[in-house]
């Protein structure tokens, strides 16, 4: 193989036609290469995050968002919380107290006894008075004088022909006063006249009747009965 390549070359050195013709014709043998387009081809790597190990599941890793992209994107809408508007307290409205009503001047309502009530004299309690035409003094005794304005109030209760209660009313500024001859207006079979006395004021200068204005300063004496026949 040596020799042959140095005969070769021996004869291109000593013919030099003879390296042109073996040039041309060796041309044909080595294929001429064909010119080729080159591609680029460009990798992208796209880092992801690591899947969080948990227990009994498989981690879902979100796609990677083009950084292009995240701006486009709006956040969503935190849901709106029910604001708890506390009610206002009821507003504790206190009545006022009614004024205090004046004491009633009526000899239907007594105020607050003020002085010690008369004590009966006569008659006595029980006592029969025999006589259609007997003339009757109730008698009684105060422990205290009268003041200004104030009389005793001499009352008497008993039974009437109809069978309705019946009551007269005496005024008298001294220990005793007559009682009218109701003998004929009592009824027949049954013939007891209670009486009480007690103190009163009044600004009338001449009371007659139960219904006079008065205002009461003594509770009512303890009451007595007598019996008319």
């Amino acid at each position: 193989m040596a020799g042959a390549i140095c005969a070769l070359v021996a004869c291109v050195l000593v013919y030099p036609p003879l390296f042109s013709t073996l040039s041309a014709r060796a041309s044909f043998l080595v294929p001429t290469p064909t010119p080729t387009t080159e591609r680029a081809v460009l990798i992208y790597v796209t880092a992801t995050a690591a899947p969080t190990a948990t227990t009994g599941e498989t981690a879902t890793v979100a796609p990677a968002i083009p950084p292009a992209t995240l701006g486009l994107l709006k956040s969503p809408s935190a849901p709106s919380v029910p604001t708890n508007t506390p009610t206002a307290a009821a507003t504790r409205v206190t009545a006022t107290a009614p004024p205090t009503p004046l004491p009633v001047t009526s000899t239907l309502a007594p105020t607050v006894a003020a002085v010690p009530p008369p004590v009966l004299i006569s008659p006595t309690d029980g006592e029969k008075i025999i006589g259609a035409k007997r003339i009757i003094d109730l008698a009684f005794r105060s422990s205290v004088p009268l003041a200004a304005n104030q009389w005793y109030r001499v009352q008497v209760d008993f039974v009437d022909r109809a069978g309705a209660l019946f009551t007269w009313c005496g005024w008298t500024q001294q220990g005793s006063i007559q009682f009218p001859n109701y003998y004929d207006e009592a009824l027949p079979t049954d013939r007891a006249f209670h009486w009480q006395v007690r103190t009163v004021q009044t600004t009338n200068p001449n009371p007659s009747t139960c219904a006079a204005a008065a205002t009461f300063v003594s509770s009512p004496s303890t009451p007595w009965t007598f019996y008319w026949y």
